[in-house]
């Protein structure tokens, strides 16, 4: 098998150019480029607006999702649930020390 880091990041003496090659490139590149003719504007044929621009939408109040995140009062461990909990509601059982976890309140 051969050594292929050997030629890792170098090019191989085939691929070379040689140096009358690398002048021409030089050369070609100072070169100023020949002037083109400037270009037309083109007529706007498409005055609609794009499909994804500036569409508005309404959603009920009981559509939302609430997300939130607490941590275990034992481990320390994050638990996560959804919804808007209310007070003395169960709000999830943390993983790790499997304590279930109230919302307090009155």
């Amino acid at each position: 098998m051969t050594n292929r880091k050997s030629l890792l990041g170098r090019s191989r003496p085939a691929d070379r150019l040689s140096k009358s090659d690398r002048e021409a490139l030089e050369r070609a590149a100072a070169e100023p480029a020949p002037e083109s003719p400037p270009a037309k504007a083109s007529p706007a044929k498409n005055t609609a607006p794009p499909a994804n621009a500036g569409k508005e939408a309404s959603v009920r109040k009981s559509q939302l999702k609430f997300h939130w995140t607490a941590e275990c009062p034992a481990c320390g461990f994050k638990v996560a649930g959804g919804g808007n909990p209310q007070p003395g509601q169960r709000l999830a059982r943390c993983g790790r020390c499997k304590l279930n976890i109230y919302l307090k309140g009155k």
